[in-house]
């Protein structure tokens, strides 16, 4: 007689399914080797898991752009983004042919907050707040 699994963990901060090694749909268990790929579940208590603004909260600068459900956002690596509201801030001036912009990818951090004060809808200063500015390395009095 096979004995039955072990009860999952319910350790805050991860999901069942979602685990390293794991991405949504595949077997839990079938993560690469010496990655623990044991489901645990997360409660509604324990999110937002970052500082990220949630619906709600202040908007302070932030502009938010919509990705359709009917129209998704391919990524690189063959994953898709369908029905998510993206938040992003802008700086400085864009000029008239549009050609001073500066894209900033930020690390997933789940915050759009990349330069500027803590504030309301704001807890924490911006992420790149050293090199996003006037006179910084990013400085928005040529770039936007």
């Amino acid at each position: 007689m096979t004995p039955p699994p072990p009860p999952p963990d319910t350790t805050p901060g991860t999901s069942p399914g979602n685990t390293p090694g794991n991405t949504p749909g595949n077997t839990p268990g079938a993560g690469p080797a010496g990655v623990s790929s044991r489901p645990v579940l997360l409660g509604a208590t324990d999110l937002p898991v970052t500082g990220a603004w949630q619906p709600g909260d202040p908007v302070a600068n932030r502009r938010f752009a919509h990705v359709s459900a009917d129209r998704p956002f391919t990524l690189e690596g063959g994953g898709q983004l369908a029905g998510v509201t993206m938040a992003y801030e802008t700086w400085g001036d864009l000029n008239d042919t549009a050609t001073n912009a500066v894209l900033v990818c930020h690390a997933l951090t789940g915050d759009a907050h990349a330069a500027g004060i803590q504030g309301p809808g704001q807890p924490t200063p911006g992420w790149w707040d050293d090199l996003i500015g006037p006179g910084r390395a990013i400085d928005t009095t040529t770039f936007h």
